[in-house]
């Protein structure tokens, strides 16, 4: 395994800086036109299955998230259960602790 310098990046280069802002630009701020894009991939008949198949799975991962995936440790093998959580899902939490 590589180690890094500290106080060194292991991918200088990193994002080219605006490049979200410029795409969002393009797209519109809520993603509607690529979506669009996505749903006539996926039910246009025309389309090669995988590419149908790969427009659907994006669609279920934007639209009803991604599941929660899992990941084996330790002789044991027992997962790891690592969940995804919004600035949605803390606002709520916090609401929540609140009340």
């Amino acid at each position: 395994m590589a180690k890094f310098t500290k106080g060194h990046s292991g991918n200088p280069g990193g994002r080219p800086k605006g490049l979200s802002q410029y795409v969002q630009k393009l797209a519109g701020h809520n993603g509607k036109k690529l979506a669009d894009i996505l749903w006539t991939i996926a039910t246009d008949d025309k389309e090669e299955s995988r590419d149908r198949i790969k427009a659907v799975s994006e669609l279920f991962d934007r639209g009803w998230n991604k599941p929660s995936q899992g990941m084996y440790f330790s002789e044991e093998m027992r997962p790891l259960v690592v969940d995804i959580v919004t600035e949605a899902d803390v606002r709520r939490r916090r609401r929540q602790d609140a009340e």
